[in-house]
């Protein structure tokens, strides 16, 4: 890889040698830097690699990709990238709104000959590059914002439908159980003041009869009977009324 530092690249040996003439697809060298120079951010801008060799300049096109600090550009290397063998001159060219902002200093790449390479090899002239390249630039710009558009929407999709898993829904299924079991509680207390109040009835009604002359054993059979009728509609209703004492 190779590193730009402020301005100055920072070659490794094997990456100097890009291959020989005549390669095609092959070869692919990455470079490396700070996204912010200074207040500046250049995510914003679009990268370019300048070339000379022997007197011929050529405009290559450069892959980018963003992180928070840092700007990765992948140089793919084309035929028309090494027509001729030597020392070729390189340069970062980054500009934004069409107009050139920064440049890295210069450095250089060896292309090595190629036995029998031909020397007319086809390809597109420089210069056609140069009027192609604002065209190029812009539609992969709208290609960049588009792809950086739809990540954004899925990110904050998936952050919904994660909020949604792990507070929203577990809030609501806790606040349901809640007022499940407050209303089990609320039946089950008024169940068993149904029992207390029909047990007290019978004991008024036993104390009345007492009152009026009838025994004791009357009162007992009749406190005996109502619980007994009680217990029976409670079983009816789901209620388990064996503790109960009269």
């Amino acid at each position: 890889m190779i590193k730009i530092i402020n301005r100055s690249m920072s070659i490794p040996i094997p990456d100097r040698v890009i291959g020989h003439v005549g390669d095609n697809l092959v070869e692919t060298r990455s470079f490396e830097l700070n996204r912010y120079y200074g207040e500046v951010d250049l995510s914003e801008f679009s990268f370019k690699l300048d070339t000379e060799i022997n007197g011929t300049k050529n405009i290559i096109d450069l892959d980018k990709s963003v992180t928070e600090d840092k700007i990765a550009l992948i140089w793919t290397v084309h035929a028309s990238h090494v027509l001729h063998a030597g020392r070729m001159t390189i340069q970062l060219r980054a500009f934004h709104d069409d107009i050139e902002k920064w440049h890295s200093a210069q450095d250089y790449v060896i292309i090595q000959d190629s036995t029998n390479a031909p020397d007319d090899y086809s390809s597109l002239l420089p210069s056609e590059f140069e009027q192609m390249e604002l065209r190029v630039t812009t539609l992969k710009e709208q290609a960049e914002a588009s792809a950086q558009t739809a990540t954004e929407q899925a990110n904050r999709a998936q952050g919904i439908a994660d909020e949604f898993e792990n507070e929203t829904l577990p809030a609501a299924i806790a606040a349901v159980e809640a007022k499940v079991d407050e209303a089990k509680a609320e039946a089950d207390r008024a169940e068993e003041a149904k029992v207390d109040l029909a047990i007290a009835a019978a004991n008024i009604a036993a104390s009345m009869l007492v009152e009026e002359g009838k025994n004791w054993e009357e009162e007992v059979f009749l406190t005996v009977a109502v619980a007994d009728i009680v217990r029976a509609m409670s079983v009816e209703e789901g209620q388990n009324w064996e503790g109960v004492s009269i």
